[in-house]
């Protein structure tokens, strides 16, 4: 006969709730950012560019050549919105060994983050210049199509990206940036120890992973995978602009004939790459099966 005292058993809670495993964002740190109250009451930012002009020879006694002047006029407008909105009852909260308001508040502003996130790194679409593709590597010799990265080749892709920029009369003042997916940050690691870098100083992380080959090197798991292709993005920092009045904002109201309150939290922000920023940045093309 077996003893049957499994109810004076007791359990234990964890002080701590598992917490939601967090992508490092990386967007904020390569955008030129406009932002803040100087922005309330508009929906739109102009920002002109006028066309350049050019060089004629001058033959002396003769009528010079008189140029037009153009201006072309883009807009960056302040029309993404999104929310996430949750309910919390004041009874349900206050019988939980645990904070849900805070934790999940917590958890929808990252959220809206993130997709802030990803949308800047999905401006590749809006870049004037040519793609960096395998034919870029090898001293601009290699077979047509996205890149197969390896450790022999990734360290082409950062001497691929200053070549084009020089050649496109970027400026590089030391804010020469990429965005690498964790497959690609993987092999420059292990790129790094094969030619002796300390494994510790080259380890990769999410987020701002430092310089590698005259270059700030970012890692991120939101960029664009389409058509076997993952959209890395390089270029001159401050290129892309992103504009918002307030980042993330989470407003708390009484919810109408319950005993709890709607958490409601938004985001509202505009992305645009203007003509010169567009000219600044390149889509990095990489092979994805």
């Amino acid at each position: 006969m077996a003893n049957a005292i499994t109810a004076l058993n007791a359990e234990m809670w964890s002080k701590k709730i598992s917490l939601l495993l967090k992508k490092a964002l990386v967007g904020m740190d390569i955008c030129e950012v406009i932002g803040g109250e100087g922005l309330k009451g508009y929906d739109t930012i102009n920002r002109p560019y006028m066309n350049d002009l050019s060089v004629t020879t001058y033959v002396p006694g003769t009528a010079v050549t008189i140029q037009d002047l153009g201006a072309t006029n883009e807009q960056l407008a302040l029309s993404t919105f999104k929310e996430v909105s949750f309910y919390v009852d004041d009874i349900e909260n206050e019988q939980s060994f645990y904070n849900v308001m805070d934790v999940q508040t917590d958890r929808a502003t990252y959220q809206l983050a993130s997709t802030l996130d990803t949308a800047i790194l999905a401006q590749y679409t809006a870049f004037l210049t040519t793609d960096l593709t395998n034919a870029n590597l090898s001293g601009g010799t290699g077979v047509a199509g996205a890149i197969t990265a390896s450790t022999s080749n990734i360290q082409a892709v950062f001497t691929s990206l200053r070549k084009l920029m020089r050649a496109g009369n970027v400026p590089m003042t030391g804010d020469t940036f990429i965005v690498l997916d964790p497959t690609e940050a993987e092999l420059l690691e292990r790129q790094f120890s094969a030619v002796g870098f300390s494994t510790a100083d080259a380890t990769l992380r999410n987020g701002f992973a430092g310089n590698a080959y005259g270059v700030q090197v970012y890692v991120s798991n939101n960029l664009t995978t389409s058509s076997n292709v993952l959209h890395s993005i390089g270029g001159r920092k401050g290129s892309i602009s992103l504009a918002f009045t307030q980042v993330p904002k989470v407003t708390i109201q009484r919810a109408d004939k319950k005993i709890g309150v709607n958490v409601m939290c938004v985001l509202a922000y505009g992305i645009k790459t203007y003509y010169t920023g567009a000219v600044s940045m390149f889509d990095i093309n990489f092979y994805r099966a």
